[in-house]
């Protein structure tokens, strides 16, 4: 059955701009200023270079450790490590070590953005933390919306159910984000989780 206020020609056109305007003209929704616009560019810029300045951070330890560990079992250089050299080059495969672990931690990298627990909550900035986590171990090309997707995603702890982009649903499930069990990955799982929930919350 249609909604009544939406126009039957605008269905079925079936272009989402088209559904779009009509919500937007019954709620009287406007598109968004320009000033709108350009906060979601310099959101989604930040986004993506704070992204990947972490992968670089992580790429850069990687390689240096590698290293590292390639000079330690050289045995047949023509120059041979002494015993301090070793014991200094062993000392930094630890603080690199403690670096990484340092920069894999939520709860680290939490500790090091403070602004985010007083924008959005400790547990949402939680889930952010684990969210740049997870977006690096991925390795898959970022995308602009995907910041768009974040700021959604800090919803999850005040939500029984949070439905998003598929994606990147997909993602935080994947890696076992916080609360991702409140996670409808799918448009057609929907009605399902709505009735399972509300028969869960009848009987608490």
């Amino acid at each position: 059955m249609k909604a009544a206020w939406l126009r039957e020609d605008a269905i079925l056109d079936g272009t989402p701009e088209r559904f779009i305007e009509d919500i937007r003209e019954k709620y009287g929704a406007s598109p968004g200023s320009e000033r709108d616009k350009e906060r979601r560019d310099k959101m989604a810029t930040g986004f993506m270079k704070m992204l990947t300045e972490l992968g670089r951070m992580l790429d850069e330890e990687t390689a240096l450790r590698t290293r590292v560990k390639e000079v330690l079992a050289d045995t047949d250089s023509d120059q041979p490590l002494d015993t301090e050299d070793r014991a200094a080059l062993r000392k930094l495969t630890r603080d690199l070590r403690t670096f990484r672990a340092e920069l894999i931690s939520p709860q680290e990298m939490n500790s090091q953005v403070p602004w985010w627990k007083e924008v959005v909550g400790e547990e949402s900035a939680l889930i952010a933390a684990q969210i740049f986590q997870a977006l690096y171990r991925d390795k898959r090309d970022i995308k602009r919306s995907d910041a768009v997707d974040f700021i959604h995603a800090m919803y999850l702890p005040h939500t029984d159910l949070w439905r998003g982009d598929k994606a990147f649903s997909d993602l935080l499930i994947k890696h076992k984000v916080d609360l991702s069990d409140r996670i409808v990955p799918t448009l057609a799982e929907l009605p399902r989780r709505i009735d399972a929930e509300i028969a869960r919350l009848r009987q608490t």
